[in-house]
Order: structure tokens, then C-alpha cells, then sequence
């Protein structure tokens, strides 16, 4: 069994820290696993703190930490390591004292230092969630045919700072001409009619044999403006403003 007596075996104990985290000098390394296999004190905190490299690894990357909350951190460690000691030393083992009490307090430092790098990590991660913009919540907006007309649509419309986007689900209607498709617009809050248009298209889609579709359109209108939406059936003319009549019209405004 080591003698714990000696100064020089006293300081290898405190060297647990620094091997775990590999920062002891190739010198240091052969000393402290000498010393390593006769301490069995030694092997079992080596064996409690081996996994702090992997847990340090996977922390946030390193971040300023204010000057008061360091103090306090190390202060409040001192403490609770002068604590630990219990009675005063006495005379023939105070320099063993001295430095099993310096290893105490490395290996809180070392436990303390990990905590707070995970801490500051999680709670940086938590404020770059927080304040990640949030996806749009998207408005679900329901479209129906005219009386004596079949035909209907549901189309969830998300909103941004520079317009948005549309995906639409069409069920029911028909087959168009050859050559003829539909197109699907926002509508000013007023209204419009073909001799004064006051809309802005979309996009174009046909539907299968069924009679469905299920199309994504990107927009810059802002809806604020144009809070109606319809859709129309286009005969292929080369005229990209509106000349029908709606075949489905929104239920509701945006």
C-alpha cells in the first residue's frame, strides 16, 4: 500500500484532474500512472470522473461569463472544499494535508467548471430556440363552387413579411378544355370584376381525371390588401388577366 505520508505521493494525488483531462506533461503522465497503480483511492476517481472529456466535448462552445458570477462560483468552492477538511491538520501532516486539500479542490473546480460549461451550453441553446423566428401558423381557408357548380378546395395560407405561400387541395372539379386551366388569385378586400381587375394571380394548375389537385404556390401580395381568394377557369388566349367568371370562392376573407 502507497505511503500517503510523503509529499511527492501526496501531489500525484492531486494530478486526478489533469490526467482525465489530459493536460499532465508526458512526464506527469508516467509519474501519476506509477503512482496509479498502487492508489486505489486515485483509480476510483479516475473511474467517477472519465466520462467529463466526453461532457465537455459536447458543450456549447466557450462563452464569456461575468466577472461576479466567476468569483462566486470559486468562492462558494473554496467553501465547501475548506468544509470538507472537518479538524485541523496536524503538525507532522499538514503538508499532506495542504495537498490533499489542493486536490480537493481541483477536482470541485474541475466538476464545477464542466456543470457550468453544460449549464451556459443548455441555456445558450434554449435562448437560440427561443429566438429562432417561428414557422408562419398557417390559415386554413375553405373554397366552394357556385350553386349548380361542383367543386370545392381547401388551401392553407402562410403569411410573411414579404408575402407567403400557398398549398391548395382541390377536389371535384372538372376536367378543363384542352388547353384551358386554372388559376387561382387574391382578391382586393372591394372586389373586382374583368373591365377593372383588382387581383393578382397566384398560380395555374389543372386536375387529374378525379378532379383533384394538390399544388404549392410561393407569393409576394400582401394579403392585407388582397384578403379574397378564387379561383378561375382560364381558356388558353395569351391574356394573363382574368376573363371568367370565379369557379370557387374562399368562404371567408384571409
Amino acid at each position: 500500500m502507497p505511503d500517503h505520508s510523503m509529499p511527492e505521493d501526496a501531489a500525484l494525488h492531486a494530478d486526478v484532474a489533469g490526467h482525465v483531462l489530459g493536460i499532465l506533461t508526458p512526464e506527469e503522465v508516467m509519474a501519476f500512472e506509477a503512482h496509479l497503480s498502487g492508489c486505489a483511492e486515485c483509480r476510483n476517481e479516475v473511474a467517477e470522473l472519465s466520462g467529463l472529456g466526453e461532457l465537455l466535448a459536447k458543450a456549447a462552445p466557450p462563452v464569456d461569463v461575468p466577472r461576479h458570477l466567476e468569483d462566486r462560483t470559486f468562492a462558494a468552492i473554496e467553501r465547501a472544499a475548506e468544509a470538507d477538511e472537518g479538524r485541523p491538520p496536524t503538525v507532522a501532516r499538514s503538508h499532506v494535508h495542504h495537498h490533499r486539500r489542493r486536490r480537493t479542490i481541483e477536482l470541485r473546480t474541475v466538476l464545477a467548471v464542466a456543470a457550468s460549461v453544460l449549464v451556459l451550453g443548455a441555456g445558450i441553446a434554449v435562448v437560440r430556440t427561443v429566438t429562432e423566428p417561428k414557422a408562419a401558423v398557417a390559415e386554413v381557408i375553405e373554397l366552394e363552387a357556385p350553386p349548380g357548380r361542383s367543386g370545392s378546395a381547401v388551401a392553407r395560407v402562410r403569411t410573411t413579411a414579404t408575402g407567403g405561400t400557398i398549398e391548395m387541395e382541390v377536389s371535384g372539379l372538372p376536367q378543363p378544355p384542352a388547353g384551358s386551366f386554372y388559376e387561382c388569385w387574391l382578391v382586393a378586400a372591394q372586389g373586382d370584376a374583368p373591365d377593372r381587375p383588382n387581383r393578382v394571380s397566384v398560380g395555374t394548375f389543372t386536375v387529374d381525371a378525379d378532379g383533384h389537385a394538390k399544388v404549392r404556390w410561393d407569393f409576394e401580395a400582401d394579403t392585407a390588401k388582397f384578403p379574397r381568394m378564387g379561383v378561375t377557369l382560364e381558356p388558353p388566349d395569351g391574356n394573363p388577366a382574368h376573363t371568367t367568371d370565379r369557379v370557387l370562392a374562399a368562404k371567408r376573407l384571409l
